[in-house]
């Protein structure tokens, strides 16, 4: 509840098409930054752009309105987490790839990549604190 702050989604119950939900990049003119929608969507005619929450499911849009159905990702998880660092600083997949394999030399490596203007000690920081989150989650599980 602390992540969605009070807000949930409109439940419009289960999507009726069936196929695999893995996310596939979707090139358009509208966004110069990579945009990713399920794979059973892309080609659904129901796929649509909304100027404000990106891409929508306009399936029995007449009922819903101005409450569009979210793209339906199925019981697909990502590979790596989304997490963040109190930096603000982007944490790209290589790195996070090396804290997970617990290699802090490659995981520097990579973060000072990313950002070549971070300090060794920024990117050992770094390390540490997402390893530390990363073993936070599995220790949820």
């Amino acid at each position: 509840m602390e992540q969605v702050q009070g807000y949930l989604g409109l439940d419009h119950g289960p999507c009726p098409i069936k196929g695999p939900t893995n996310p596939v990049l979707v090139d358009t003119p509208y966004y110069t930054s990579k945009v990713y929608v399920s794979a059973k969507c892309r080609s659904c005619r129901d796929l649509k752009l909304d100027d404000i929450q990106g891409f929508v499911c306009s399936y029995e849009q007449e009922r819903w309105g101005s409450f569009p159905r979210t793209l339906d990702w199925g019981l697909w998880n990502p590979a790596h987490p989304n997490l963040g660092l109190k930096s603000g600083r982007s944490v790209p997949i290589e790195f996070i790839q090396a804290v997970q394999d617990q290699y802090e030399a490659q995981a520097v490596k990579a973060f000072r990549a990313a950002h070549p203007d971070a300090t060794f000690r920024e990117a050992r920081d770094a390390y540490a604190e997402l390893l530390a989150k990363l073993q936070d989650d599995l220790n949820k599980d």
